[in-house]
């Protein structure tokens, strides 16, 4: 049997060369992986949707893996550090936002077999709307990239002293690189390679801990308890503090923005052979992210619970968000270290791949073929020399796209905490886009001059309400959402009605007319 005494021997204070061996092979591995998925690529097809091939298994991981960035696995366990659990309660909340994400959204898209889920609201409204749709969503993923690679830089400069921009720079080149040249799905099959990694990265990190703490399991719930980090309910009623009422409807309107409007994750979905296995997919995902999220903020406990019962060894002046990046590299053994680091690495390059490639999709779908169209250009007709031109194209976009992310991430910091940062660009921005969508697929009488002003106007509240009142940030993407749905349907009174065209087989009400999605297509 291994000799656990070696296993969790004394704590280190640097990574020593193993642990460098390990991050190495493992960044090297996985950009090979990535870039091996350029062969056999070609078409815009075989790059965004990976020709329809993909199985539910594979979809559903990297549903988990994309959604869970460093942001998460740095910023739960800060969360935790600083205030308590209070944020697990949303896991709930997946159990029925992501069944009401397939039944709201998802199987229009199937039905209308789109590339990008703005082609929907361009068919909806016009393309006026597709275009500010589709610019949100730029301005949203691009500034969530930014998010991830700058916790994953915030991490390395703990572990490998270097500056903050220069671990920036390291983690954006090599997501960018493998993420162009393999497409979507490279994106997927490394993403679970990266999930596996990162699972077993915080169950060693959970394992440590439980070994190391006086009493074990008893000894950390029994510390974290006694400063209370093992709140996980508030019934009070506030919109300015962390309440269960705020993490349930902040978390449900959250989960409809990303698996329901939000091109990153619902692009996996469009791999998929068929409708059933598109809908296996999304359960499969919300199974998977289920106990991720456990896992993380078990880890908060873990380590809160450990620099209390050994406070020396805590630095003086950190923040909450480096408490996990400095236990990684102070008190893991040899080898165990470097494995945490590559699944911290895998946490942002599984997210970070997603973005460059999902924005990549929406610029070419949404922007640049509509342009070709309106300068008089055929984009209908799809030779060989047009999809070589595209597939080109998207390469040269997802280096672009990768080194904005990668810039922005300098600049990040200045919002907040980890988690508030992430929270408040999805609510800022994704809670208008939930809106958008809900006023097309729930009225018939929702118009695109009516939605414009929608947008315009649940921009402006929420804009207001995140920088100039005390609002808990939960609640932005709430906000954000109803502002702009209500003012869409007031609007649109003021307006003619949609054409039959853009509501047939278009809403809720009328999604009959397209027939019901075949379980077995």
């Amino acid at each position: 049997m291994m000799n656990l005494s070696v296993l969790f021997s004394p704590p280190l204070a640097v990574m020593t060369t193993i642990d460098y061996v390990i991050v190495v092979a493992y960044v090297l591995g996985i950009t090979a992986l990535g870039a091996m998925f350029m062969r056999g690529q070609k078409s815009t097809s075989d790059y965004f949707v990976a020709g329809k091939s993909l199985g539910w298994l594979p979809v559903g991981i990297s549903v988990m893996a994309t959604n869970f960035s460093a942001s998460s696995l740095i910023g739960g366990p800060g969360y935790v550090v600083s205030h308590d659990i209070i944020f697990i309660t949303r896991s709930v909340c997946f159990l029925f936002a992501i069944p009401l994400s397939v039944w709201l959204f998802l199987r229009f898209y199937h039905r209308l077999d789109v590339t990008s889920v703005y082609e929907y609201i361009g068919r909806r409204f016009d393309t006026r709307m597709r275009f500010i749709s589709s610019g949100i969503f730029l301005l949203l993923r691009g500034s969530w990239m930014a998010t991830a690679q700058y916790a994953t830089g915030l991490a390395l400069t703990q572990v490998l002293g270097l500056e903050l921009w220069v671990c920036v720079l390291i983690v954006g080149g090599l997501v960018t690189v493998y993420s162009a040249l393999g497409g979507i799905k490279a994106v997927i099959w490394t993403d679970v390679v990266q999930a596996v990694l990162l699972l077993g990265a915080m169950l060693l990190t959970i394992g440590v801990c439980i070994a190391r703490v006086p009493e074990g399991v008893t000894g950390i719930f029994g510390l974290a308890g006694d400063a209370g980090k093992l709140r996980a309910v508030d019934f009070s009623w506030s919109f300015f503090q962390p309440t269960t009422q705020s993490m349930l409807v902040g978390a449900t309107f959250g989960i409809l923005a990303s698996y329901g409007v939000d091109q990153v994750i619902v692009q996996r979905y469009f791999t998929t052979k068929d409708y059933r296995t598109l809908v296996r997919s999304a359960y499969a995902g919300m199974w998977a992210t289920l106990p991720i999220i456990l896992l993380t903020f078990a880890i908060g406990i873990c380590i809160y619970s450990y620099y209390t019962a050994f406070p020396d060894r805590l630095p003086a002046g950190l923040i909450g968000d480096q408490w996990f990046p400095t236990f990684i590299v102070r008190e893991l053994p040899v080898g165990i270290t470097g494995l945490i680091i590559a699944g911290l690495l895998a946490a942002t390059m599984s997210s970070a791949d997603s973005g460059v490639n999902s924005l990549t999709t929406v610029f070419i779908v949404d922007l640049y073929r509509p342009w070709r169209q309106w300068r008089g250009r055929n984009t209908t007709a799809a030779t060989a020399a047009t999809e070589l031109r595209e597939l080109r194209l998207a390469r040269g976009l997802s280096f672009g796209f990768g080194g904005f992310a990668t810039v922005g991430a300098m600049f990040v910091g200045n919002i907040g905490t980890v988690m508030e940062i992430t929270n408040k660009l999805n609510g800022v921005i994704g809670g208008v886009l939930l809106g958008i969508f809900l006023a097309a697929v729930l009225s018939r009488r929702a118009n695109a001059p009516g939605v414009l002003l929608g947008a315009l106007v649940g921009t402006a509240v929420i804009i207001y309400t995140s920088f100039f009142s005390p609002i808990y940030f939960m609640w932005f993407g709430v906000i954000g959402c109803l502002t702009t749905l209500f003012a869409t349907l007031l609007a649109s009174r003021c307006f003619a009605p949609p054409a039959h065209y853009q509501i047939t087989g278009l809403t809720v009400i009328g999604q009959s007319q397209l027939g019901d999605a075949p379980a077995n297509r």
